[in-house]
């Protein structure tokens, strides 16, 4: 049983629940206002922080989690971070480069971890292209 962050409302299966940290219902995980307070939040972080930001969720997304998305995509099918990149200086002096806050961390092969050799950044419609791509040929 599950109760949602926003809204309180009890949740009592896993197929209801959305969001890895802040678990929410399907109504408040899809508000625009919570998308949009979320952005703002981001505006005033630095560089350095986002890039913790995005570290903290990649290795979130690997984990054993409620969060049945994660857990199938991630879990299940093996997706681990490489074990230099859970230090979060050793992950930042390899992605530092090409790094920009509006770019997203992409693993090339889908079907590898995370890891120097495997991950690039690039926009978010790329990624969204590589994941349907990836999902219809796997």
């Amino acid at each position: 049983m599950f109760k949602c962050y926003s809204c309180q409302k009890l949740l009592n299966d896993l197929k209801e629940v959305y969001g890895s940290r802040k678990h929410r219902c399907y109504e408040c995980s899809t508000k625009k206002s919570f998308h949009k307070s979320n952005n703002n939040l981001r505006k005033n972080l630095t560089d350095e922080q986002i890039l913790k930001v995005k570290w903290s969720d990649m290795k979130s997304r690997c984990k054993a989690t409620k969060s049945p998305k994660t857990y199938k995509n991630y879990f299940l099918k093996g997706i681990k971070v490489c074990e230099e990149w859970l230090d979060f200086d050793v992950f930042k002096n390899d992605v530092l480069k090409g790094f920009k806050r509006e770019l997203s961390l992409d693993r090339i092969d889908n079907n590898k971890g995370y890891s120097k050799d495997n991950c690039r950044w690039v926009t978010i419609d790329i990624q969204r292209t590589h994941r349907r791509y990836s999902a219809h040929n796997h």
